[in-house]
């Protein structure tokens, strides 16, 4: 019974690690079975961001950046526009030193933009939003935490 109860548990332990390494693979593969790292990676976090806005001014407010489960080139914000961590996911585009955020609707609001990033902690951001009643221009820097 022990020797069951042993074989049992390796088999539970190599299972559990080789399911673990699947899911947290930070890496892309290329097409000759190698990967590559996910330049996405530099990032992703909290991020701080000072806007400065048509309609409201300056406003400063905390931004979580995590990558595109589906999109190997994408970004994703939350709390984009200040709008909420629930409601406001806009989608970045990268290419090289380039940003793109591409027209989308976000909490009723219609943005579209562009940007640079600087480094791997500062990205320059420009876009309108428009929820109907007017349309906003924005420029906003984002800083890593």
């Amino acid at each position: 019974m022990k020797s069951y109860l042993k074989y049992t548990f390796f088999i539970a332990v190599i299972v559990f690690y080789s399911c673990a390494a699947d899911n947290e693979k930070e890496d892309n593969p290329t097409p000759n079975g190698t990967t590559q790292p996910d330049f996405r990676n530099v990032y992703v976090g909290t991020w701080v961001c000072n806007e400065q806005s048509t309609v409201f001014g300056t406003t400063t407010y905390s931004v979580d950046i995590t990558k595109h489960t589906t999109i190997a080139s994408r970004i994703v914000a939350s709390n984009f526009y200040n709008l909420g961590f629930a409601n406001s996911n806009a989608q970045f585009e990268i290419s090289g030193n380039s940003i793109s955020i591409f027209q989308q609707t976000i909490s009723g609001y219609n943005v579209v933009g562009s940007g640079t990033i600087t480094n791997s902690s500062t990205m320059n951001l420009s876009y309108t939003t428009d929820d109907g009643s007017g349309i906003d221009s924005v420029t906003a820097v984002y800083t890593k935490n």
